[in-house]
């Protein structure tokens, strides 16, 4: 059976006992791996391509366990941030829910990873990014 999931998250912000009276917050780091919650989670997150109408290919993956569809739990989406793409959720998160009965996509945005910008264009918009989200 799969251990349960962290409560702390990647990141967590909590009051400490100094901070509470001035109302400062004490932030923590916590490193969430696959050791950490005492599993090995096998990446079932396939990578595919799909042709956007922005006129991207967007890389993208899924991961699914196979009670998902019958489950009716509702498809979550992972989108990564700067220096990263799908890649990033495949080890541990997709997995982790897939297991739990919800679909899980995941996509590389524009200009990062394996979702390349469109020939000739340098920069990269907010406003693209959330088209493309859309249009996926």
């Amino acid at each position: 059976s799969p251990s349960p999931m962290p409560s702390t998250g990647y990141h967590s912000t909590r009051l400490s006992r100094s901070g509470l009276a001035a109302g400062l917050p004490h932030t923590r780091y916590h490193a969430v791996t696959a050791r950490s919650m005492g599993t090995r989670m096998a990446s079932n997150a396939a990578s595919h391509t799909v042709a956007l109408t922005t006129g991207i290919d967007m890389e993208y993956r899924v991961a699914e366990s196979a009670g998902a569809a019958a489950g009716g739990k509702p498809p979550l989406v992972f989108i990564h941030g700067s220096f990263h793409g799908s890649w990033c959720w495949a080890e541990l998160w997709m997995p982790f829910f897939a297991e739990r009965g919800f679909p899980c996509f995941a996509m590389s945005l524009r200009g990062t990873s394996a979702t390349p910008q469109i020939a000739g264009a340098t920069s990269v918009q907010l406003s693209e990014h959330i088209e493309d989200i859309s249009c996926f």
